[in-house]
């Protein structure tokens, strides 16, 4: 796991995975979410790009759009995955 300022980044080993962790470097939050989406399209199954996603949603204060990408994560997760019920918590706090 990777942190940069207030936002952690689940990282895998992949190239893509990379890529990710420059563009959030560089704030460029707009192309992350395409970049998360296209990917999403290729492999719509696998928790850690919703949970990447989401903390970027989270990152720009979108936080249903958060919210949702933090439920695909647990449901996509083999086990229960405490981050993300505590990073969809966060979000559910923050609408009110």
């Amino acid at each position: 796991m990777q942190f940069i300022g207030t936002i952690e980044l689940v990282v895998t080993g992949t190239l893509a995975g990379k890529f990710f962790l420059i563009i959030l470097q560089f704030c460029r939050f707009e192309e992350a979410l395409f970049d998360f989406d296209k990917a999403i399209s290729l492999e719509g199954s696998n928790p850690v790009i919703f949970s990447n996603r989401g903390l970027v949603n989270r990152k720009m204060e979108r936080f249903a759009a958060a919210i949702q990408d933090y439920s695909n994560e647990i449901n996509f997760s083999p086990n229960t995955n405490l981050q993300a019920l505590n990073n969809r918590a966060y979000c559910f706090a923050k609408l009110g």
